[in-house]
């Protein structure tokens, strides 16, 4: 059973219709195929880091409007991002559009990572599952540059 909320645990923004899923109950619900989860974040978010999951929908926010025939009304959709600002606009808009089994990722993608489920970075050389990614090289980054990198990284 999906414990659906009116008011928001983990996060303090929210929208009239707008209800909420915490993470570990979206992971129950989305791995029994019990609702999708809509990532609502841009291309450039989603090539670098994604839900790997089966009933994992990407539809960016900017179009979902344009979009709507696309999001199937079968089951419950929980809206995704990383804070659930974006998530929770998705859900309402949604609503306003007669989407009747909508719901928000409480926390967003953030507590979703933070809790250690299911989460893919893809770092170009292959992917690294349900771990943070390596700290980046900056030295490598500004090579060749005028600034002066030999102190980035290091404490004082």
């Amino acid at each position: 059973m999906i414990n659906i909320t009116e008011i928001p645990r983990f996060q303090e923004f929210t929208l009239e219709g707008v209800r909420f899923v915490s993470p570990d109950d979206t992971l129950n619900a989305v791995s029994n195929r019990e609702a999708y989860l809509l990532d609502v974040r841009e291309p450039n978010e989603t090539s670098v880091e994604a839900v790997k999951l089966p009933d994992v929908l990407y539809l960016p926010m900017s179009l979902i409007e344009d979009r709507l025939a696309e999001i199937p009304k079968d089951k419950l959709v929980i809206t995704a991002c990383p804070g659930g600002i974006r998530s929770v606009r998705v859900a309402n808009v949604l609503f306003n559009n007669g989407f009747t089994n909508i719901a928000s990722l409480d926390g967003g993608l953030n507590l979703w990572k933070a809790r250690v489920l299911p989460y893919e970075y893809n770092l170009g050389k292959g992917s690294i599952y349900g771990t943070k990614p390596p700290k980046p090289d900056y030295k490598s980054l500004f090579e060749g540059s005028k600034l002066d990198v030999t102190r980035i990284g290091t404490k004082k």
